[in-house]
């Protein structure tokens, strides 16, 4: 079993307007606390036979897919997003015109893509 979690890498907006508003205290430390409760609170599983989205925070959120029932794992990635080696994990399933999951912000998107199909 393999798990995940969001980068800190992808927040990197985040953090530049913390420090533009650094002169406004309340901003930065809303935009940080923010940040630091998405990256702690979402974690992504890959074990054998599943693949997992997990949010625990105030409110928990569980999501699963059957791996065998995975069509597509497509991913996507934006400048900066290439820049940190991140990315974004779209995962389609049989039966679904549209996105069942989406995974943001992970590390080495090739090889969890991999680890998924």
């Amino acid at each position: 079993m393999k798990e995940f979690r969001i980068s800190r890498k992808n927040y990197v907006g985040h953090y530049i307007c913390a420090v533009l508003f650094c002169w406004t205290i309340v901003i930065p430390i809303m935009i940080l606390v923010y940040t630091e409760i998405n990256v702690r609170a979402t974690k992504y599983v890959v074990d054998d036979k599943n693949v997992i989205y997990k949010y625990k925070f105030l409110v928990i959120r569980e999501k699963k897919i059957s791996k065998k029932d995975i069509t597509d794992v497509s991913l996507t990635q934006g400048l900066i997003q290439r820049l940190f080696n991140i990315g974004d994990l779209h995962i389609n399933t049989a039966g679904s015109h549209f996105m069942e999951m989406k995974w943001v912000g992970v590390e080495n998107p090739e090889k969890v893509r991999s680890l998924i199909k």
